[in-house]
């Protein structure tokens, strides 16, 4: 028999997980734009200040390609892993919503046993059902009448 809350703390999990992993990829995203945008002047400010540049320094031409792949390559690790993460939520929802089968056949004797047992409960409810009394209504005040219940002497 499947836990339903067990299954459940695992779907919450696995979308927890998706949530923060998105979470990630976005502070990734906000850091390159920052590295591509303040980077290259802080190079031109503090590094290369007393040098003469007749060409555009290699550092300068590598950081938006390094920039890019590394967002690039964070973008597919997130929606490859949320891609995922989301399938087995669903399938482990599918799995607590459908009908649980049996994989293996109960024996004679644990049917005859349980047999007997709804037909003892059976036989206590409908007892129960012919000797219960309905309750009386007692009036109280004009126009208004109290419900009082009477109670089953214990055998």
């Amino acid at each position: 028999m499947i836990d339903t809350s067990t299954t459940q703390f695992q779907v919450q999990q696995l979308r927890l997980k998706n949530v923060w992993k998105e979470l990630e990829f976005i502070s990734v995203i906000v850091m390159i734009i920052f590295v591509n945008g303040l980077l290259p002047q802080l190079l031109l400010q503090y590094v290369y200040a007393n040098a003469e540049l007749f060409e555009t320094p290699q550092a300068l031409q590598v950081i938006p390609v390094v920039s890019f792949v590394i967002g690039t390559l964070t973008f597919l690790y997130v929606g490859i892993g949320n891609l995922l993460r989301e399938t087995q939520a669903r399938r482990l929802e599918a799995s607590m919503i459908s009908p649980v089968t049996p994989t293996v056949m109960a024996s004679s004797a644990n049917t005859s046993q349980l047999q007997a047992a709804m037909k003892s409960l059976e036989a206590r409810t409908q007892r129960t059902a012919v000797t219960r009394k309905p309750a009386k209504l007692v009036a109280t005040r004009p126009g208004k009448s109290k419900k009082t219940v009477t109670r089953r002497k214990s055998k």
